[in-house]
């Protein structure tokens, strides 16, 4: 009986871990980190990656780290000096 009870607080522990994980990649965009987790492998062109940058740094430290957001903020920089030079201009 107490194995058993031993055995299910350890299973729920580790489900409580994996769910405070799980938590903390919700509403991360992981292809603006990284192009194989695209959706489809596919990267985003030029402008919606633009809009996906400014969206995801509007949700800020509630879902990003600090190092995550300085990454974006360098992306969304090169990205806006890129349309720019285009002569597309952010929207």
């Amino acid at each position: 009986m107490v194995r058993t009870i031993v055995a299910a607080a350890l299973v729920l522990g580790q489900v409580a871990l994996a769910s405070a994980d799980d938590k903390q990649e919700i509403g991360k965009d992981r292809c603006l980190f990284d192009v194989k987790l695209c959706p489809g492998g596919e990267e985003y062109n030029i402008v919606d990656k633009y809009d996906h940058l400014k969206e995801a740094l509007e949700k800020g430290a509630s879902v990003y780290t600090p190092e995550e957001l300085i990454h974006l903020k360098k992306s969304q920089k090169s990205t806006e000096e890129t349309l720019t030079l285009l002569g597309i201009g952010c929207h």
